[in-house]
């Protein structure tokens, strides 16, 4: 259907009478009735008799003989387009009216027609609907989840994919454009189609042979028209350097030429996958692609991006200014995950954690500075350049999530959101003396984020207070019906703010982990520092026990066996989103990353072409042998933290066991280079590796610089977790 909103192309027929809008009229009084036979069809005469009073009533016609005329006219261009004599700019609302001057089964049966306005724009959308140039003109939505009439499987393809990842997808208040966002034009269904006899076509012959007012014109794309394929057939040569790759032996040229014709029968399998509608995540509020921030308004260079994007007028996070880690997709506003090679990528979709945000009342700020692919715990690594401490611009932030932990600490930001693998929002919010949680493993979706390793990602919250923290994880939280394999069905969660007022660390038992102090890189001053520290738990009714889990000195060891692989799979490889398991996969991040990172791969750090070289070694020679053995260990210390939790409620024990480093200069070499992106994440890593919930919060300072106190809990007991915490803040700012 043509966009009503426009009337400046639409012309009546030469002699037909009829202006665009009476022909809207037509259709309306159609589309209403509780008749649904066309002029042709078999109630033709009582459907006749509706249309003549409805249009004499709008000022159409003068009476019935008026109205029989121009209906006569009408049906004269209808069927001149029909035969090709008349182009379909001379017969406005075509299509539509191929139903009412037929028999009726064309709206009456096409799956996507409602009798509500703004529900049959909404249903107008391909799956490609929700691409942000589209859903940031409007932030209103319309329900996808009743098509009255489906009888099309195509038809419910679209729907399906339409309504993918949410309830109330947004529409645009003119979106009755056959025209999508995406600018492809929405698919039309019709339960009839008609074409010219083919010997009559070929010999430019039209004749009204097999062609009666009940039949509608062609609808169908031909099969036969050229198409570029999603997957190209393989060259000989190509089989040949793979064939040497895999040490097989195709050396014979024709038995290569069979192989490269079964896999082109199999690949014609692979393409029709194109021709169906590909469902992606919401984008629910409208927004601009921000900025990105000059120096002098980016003093900490903290900021990667600006943007304003404003969430629901109400909810738990109304009038909070969030920061969103640069590994999280935000659509419409760039993305580089801290790596040159990934500029210029943005994203088509919302990560889960943004909707959440912005369905709460939050306002994003904009994208903060994240380390290099998130690969490393210090803050130097970034494409944009070092991100300064808060407290010391001469000293390392920490990482992944350097610029979150910086924007809170200054006040720039209530809340942030980073990701978290060996450390990445806990080390960052110890050294800028903020509350940083890093959740148990699933309980926040990690969907639309960057992986490292599907095992070992987090996403979680930064603030100020462990209020704010505890506020924003209500937000985030919670299963998201099968989209993300991390996240178990059973979630459960509770209001952790209302949790926070009930809270008494009578009977409580905090255990001391005895592996997390006096380490080759320890501070003896922060050691005991976060000992007092614990001591005012006491004070607050904990019991305090000092207890020892040995596999926790491995934790390093256990995660490089994981995460070097991982990193080459999952990011390299794939586009930072891996393979091999069920759930929402951004294809728009795997082919943008993926073929940035295969461009570009020389832009990388030292860090991490040492880590896709050992992962490509270990593949190639090992494997993977040695990454399952890191993945079963890992289960040995998981049960190590469990036995412990049988006892004892937290676990205790610095974030980090020194201050932030010093920013490194440029003729740092490659030695320094790797131990100020790995040294500080000893203690950090263990609840990646379990998955436990583990929250750091300000312990106090040395020589101006924060101190970070690590507490870990129960899996899904984040409630207990914060409630800890919460009175260490307490007690802490009374002292």
């Amino acid at each position: 259907m043509a966009n009503s909103g426009s009337n400046s192309h639409l012309t009546p027929s030469r002699g037909t009478n009829w202006s665009p809008e009476e022909i809207r009229s037509l259709i309306a009084i159609w589309r209403t009735s509780e008749i649904k036979s066309g002029l042709s069809g078999p109630r033709n005469q009582e459907t006749y008799e509706l249309m003549s009073t409805k249009l004499i009533e709008r000022g159409c016609a003068r009476d019935s003989q008026q109205i029989r005329s121009k209906i006569k006219k009408l049906k004269i261009a209808y069927k001149n387009v029909l035969r090709g004599r008349e182009s379909r700019k001379s017969c406005p609302y075509f299509q539509d009216l191929s139903a009412i001057l037929g028999d009726g089964s064309s709206l009456r049966d096409r799956p996507n027609r409602r009798k509500n306005s703004s529900s049959y724009s909404s249903t107008r959308q391909s799956s490609r609907s929700m691409v942000p140039h589209r859903a940031f003109r409007s932030s209103s939505s319309t329900s996808f989840n009743s098509f009255e009439g489906e009888t099309d499987p195509v038809a419910k393809v679209f729907r399906d994919a339409a309504n993918f990842g949410h309830k109330s997808p947004p529409h645009t208040s003119n979106s009755s454009s056959s025209t999508s966002a995406s600018g492809v034009a929405s698919p039309v269904h019709t339960s009839s189609t008609v074409a010219l006899n083919h010997s009559e076509a070929t010999n430019g012959v039209h004749t009204e042979t097999n062609h009666v007012d009940t039949e509608e014109p062609t609808t169908t794309m031909d099969k036969d028209l050229y198409n570029t394929p999603l997957v190209r057939k393989p060259a000989i040569s190509e089989l040949e350097k793979m064939s040497a790759q895999f040490g097989l032996c195709l050396s014979d040229p024709k038995l290569l030429t069979e192989y490269q014709e079964a896999i082109g029968d199999i690949l014609k399998k692979v393409n029709r996958l194109d021709r169906l509608a590909e469902p992606t995540l919401p984008v629910k509020y409208p927004r601009t692609p921000g900025f990105r921030p000059l120096p002098e308004d980016n003093p900490f260079n903290a900021w990667f991006w600006r943007c304003n994007i404003k969430g629901a007028a109400s909810g738990r996070l109304s009038r909070k200014r969030v920061a969103i880690n640069d590994n999280i997709a935000v659509a419409g506003v760039p993305m580089m995950a801290g790596c040159h090679a990934l500029e210029g990528y943005v994203p088509d979709f919302d990560a889960i954690v943004v909707t959440r945000i912005l369905d709460e009342g939050g306002t994003i700020l904009g994208k903060s500075m994240c380390e290099s692919l998130c690969f490393s715990g210090g803050s130097f690594t970034s494409a944009k350049g070092p991100v300064c401490n808060a407290y010391n611009v001469a000293k390392s932030a920490g990482g992944s999530t350097s610029g979150g932990a910086v924007l809170v600490a200054c006040n720039e930001v209530d809340m942030a959101i980073g990701g978290d693998q060996r450390g990445s929002i806990r080390v960052p919010a110890s050294w800028n003396g903020i509350v940083g949680l890093k959740p148990s493993y699933g309980l926040v979706p990690y969907t639309g984020a960057m992986s490292i390793d599907p095992s070992l990602d987090h996403v979680g919250p930064m603030a100020r207070t462990v209020h704010d923290c505890a506020l924003i994880l209500e937000a985030i939280a919670g299963h998201n019906d099968g989209l993300d394999p991390r996240q178990p069905r059973s979630i459960i969660v509770p209001e952790y703010t209302k949790e926070l007022s009930q809270c008494s660390l009578e009977g409580i038992k905090i255990a001391i982990l005895k592996e997390g102090f006096g380490q080759a890189d320890s501070d003896p001053k922060v050691d005991t520092l976060v000992k007092k520290a614990i001591d005012q738990l006491a004070y607050a009714g904990a019991q305090i026990t000092e207890v020892s889990i040995p596999l926790h000195a491995e934790c390093t060891n256990i995660w490089a066996a994981i995460a070097y692989e991982g990193l080459l799979d999952n990011t390299v490889m794939t586009g930072g989103v891996g393979t091999g398991y069920r759930g929402f996969y951004p294809t728009s991040m795997m082919s943008s990353a993926g073929k940035s990172l295969k461009a570009r791969v020389n832009d990388l750090n030292h860090s991490q072409k040492i880590a896709m070289l050992m992962g490509q070694y270990m593949k190639t020679n090992y494997q993977s042998q040695v990454y399952g053995k890191g993945q079963n260990i890992r289960l040995l210390l998981t049960q190590a933290y469990d036995d412990v939790y049988k006892d004892y409620d937290v676990i205790a024990m610095p974030t980090v066991p020194f201050t932030a480093s010093d920013l490194p200069k440029k003729n740092c070499n490659l030695s320094k280079f790797l131990e100020l992106s790995t040294n500080m994440n000893s203690n950090t890593m263990a609840a990646n590796l379990t998955g436990h919930p583990s929250l750091t919060i300000n312990a106090g300072y040395l020589d101006t610089q924060p101190v970070g106190l690590l507490l870990t809990g129960r899996v899904f007991e984040e409630v207990l977790l914060l409630q800890v915490a919460s009175t260490f803040e307490k007690v802490r700012d009374e002292a």
